[in-house]
């Protein structure tokens, strides 16, 4: 299991403070805030190692003992949710991002070059989630969930897709996907430019079939 010193996370945590509320007295504002320098680190941990963390290296990079964290996430599939939501509010932003006008081969370049910047970002998250899959129940209901809002996403910039076979939109799906993408920009070593090249010409390919 992950077990490098806790000093390489530091710095993790300095977002931790939330802002103060009226009426909470100091011990349920410092519960809230060892709850969120939690969620942080073992967010920060997943983005920097690409390893799920243990609950004891999430405790020590929190500055806090394990004990507050079972306190706060009895079952770490409770902790899993939290960083479930902080992953897709940072996906949401990314894919935010790009043009969805213009020509259809202009709108498919701006989707793949938005999907593959937000898999470069992300890339580790990517691949910590994927490996917690067999363990988080959660996660295992929810997986399925998010793909779908990324496939919905996709007619943002392809809305001809709508009109066209299942198939199809299942094939773009699958050409735009995490998984794609890593086994042609990482295991293959193909460069950003081109994979992004390479992706745009198939997709293309496959809407004009």
């Amino acid at each position: 299991m992950f077990n490098r010193p806790t000093a390489l996370y530091k710095n993790m945590t300095a977002k931790k403070d939330p802002a103060s509320e009226p009426g909470k007295d100091g011990r349920v504002m410092r519960s809230e805030r060892s709850r969120l320098a939690l969620i942080d680190a073992a967010y920060q941990i997943m983005e920097a190692s690409a390893v799920v963390p243990t609950a004891q290296t999430i405790a020590d990079a929190a500055g806090v003992t394990i004990r507050t964290l079972f306190r706060h996430f009895p079952e770490m599939d409770l902790l899993y949710r939290e960083l479930h939501l902080r992953v897709q509010q940072n996906y949401a932003k990314e894919y935010d991002k790009g043009d969805r006008t213009g020509s259809l081969e202009a709108r498919v370049e701006s989707a793949v070059e938005t999907f593959t910047n937000a898999y470069s970002k992300q890339r580790n998250v990517f691949l910590v989630t994927k490996s917690m899959l067999p363990t988080s129940v959660f996660l295992q209901k929810n997986y399925s969930l998010v793909q779908k809002r990324f496939s919905d996403r996709l007619l943002e910039w392809i809305p001809e897709l709508a009109k066209l076979p299942t198939e199809r939109h299942e094939g773009v799906d699958a050409l735009l996907s995490f998984e794609f993408w890593h086994r042609l920009n990482v295991i293959q070593g193909v460069s950003k430019k081109r994979t992004v090249a390479l992706t745009k010409r198939l997709i293309l390919d496959l809407l004009a079939e």
